[in-house]
């Protein structure tokens, strides 16, 4: 009986989904404080699915808008990457679909153009994601979030001079 191999693009996203899940997970605290960054995090796992599924329909774009919109409010580099991958996406689907079947060299240099930008787009978009403070709940918080220090149980609190 035939083995099931798993396809190359489901191996790849097999592989970048832990690690984005990881990294998710090292930035917990931060994203509980600061919920706008999670629409950061939203876009990277949903770019990382387009990116690296083995189907890239032009509806998946469709998909993205509104995370990608929440982000782009935030991020000027994530609305122009975000902008000119939909904008090729666009220029590609519906009008020029069959054209693209036909392997019309325009249409397949607007498709040829848009694939390695939506890399990219993920690529800055997991960047962003990195560079989220992470770490220990009250390393490198203001004080006013920072958890106080515990004191043993025959310890006082000890009056700071002023």
């Amino acid at each position: 009986m035939p083995t099931l191999r798993r396809s190359s693009s489901r191996r790849r996203f097999g592989q970048v989904s832990p690690q984005l899940v990881s990294l998710t997970r090292l930035r917990r605290e931060h994203l509980r404080r600061a919920p706008a960054d999670q629409a950061l995090v939203v876009l990277a796992l949903l770019l990382a699915l387009m990116t690296f599924g083995k189907v890239l329909s032009p509806q998946y774009f469709i998909g993205i808008l509104p995370t990608w919109a929440l982000a782009a409010a935030r991020d000027r580099w994530i609305a122009v990457l975000g902008g000119l991958t939909l904008a090729l996406t666009q220029a590609e689907f519906p009008a020029l679909y069959w054209n693209l079947l036909d392997m019309e060299p325009t249409t397949v240099a607007i498709v040829v153009a848009r694939n390695p930008l939506l890399l990219v787009t993920f690529a800055f978009t997991l960047w962003r994601v990195w560079s989220l403070p992470g770490g220990k709940v009250g390393a490198g918080q203001p004080d006013s979030l920072a958890q106080p220090p515990r004191r043993s149980a025959g310890e006082t609190a000890q009056p700071t001079p002023s």
